[in-house]
């Protein structure tokens, strides 16, 4: 039996012990001694679940933020690549802050596709990842955890991609301004 309701264990073995008949409550220890309450068999009762999750979590982080440093490092050095291109662009009237427009518009793109494949590879991954985490009851029935990706979820992961895009692209926007600024100051000859 699943207890619902948002009952505790301790609860639901009261509501148990008022329902049972008084029979039971004397029977001789190895017969029949009514319904108990247990936790469930698996992950869910095991101390290490919750550091289990703690560490995948950090490890998903770290690989985060090692991906965004790489991609805010690979995005500097294509900035100062196509220093040439910038220069054309502000002697033909852009001004600088155009371009920095242009690098973060890049960059946020560029987020917003890894946050929209990350997206597409957690639904790929859900069996898997429900066949890691499953705790069975008594009875051997399993208790699967849901791992759906809901509108929140979904809202946080595009957010946090915005968010990094942002972070990692001010970098190349910042060290292409300096560039263009002798440019745009320079007298016409």
């Amino acid at each position: 039996v699943v207890v619902g309701g948002g009952l505790t264990g301790i609860e639901a073995a009261a509501e148990f012990a008022a329902i049972m008949p008084e029979r039971w409550r004397h029977a001789p220890i190895g017969e029949n001694r009514g319904v108990a309450v247990r936790q469930p068999r698996g992950m869910s009762e095991d101390d290490e679940e919750p550091r289990l999750v703690a560490t995948l979590g950090a490890v998903a982080i770290l690989l985060l933020v090692v991906c965004c440093a790489n991609l805010g490092g690979l995005l500097s050095a294509q900035s100062a690549a196509r220093h040439d291109e910038f220069a054309i662009r502000v002697s033909l009237g852009a001004g600088p802050l155009r371009i920095v427009r242009q690098v973060i518009t890049e960059s946020l793109l560029l987020a917003l596709a890894g946050g929209a494949g990350g997206l597409v590879l957690s639904r790929v991954f859900i069996g898997a990842l429900s066949r890691m985490f499953f705790s069975t009851d008594d009875e051997g029935h399993p208790l699967l955890y849901d791992f759906s990706p809901s509108l929140p979820i979904v809202l946080v992961t595009l957010a946090a991609a915005l968010a990094a895009g942002l972070l990692f692209s001010a970098v190349p926007a910042v060290t292409a301004v300096p560039v263009l600024l002798p440019c745009a100051a320079a007298p016409a000859a």
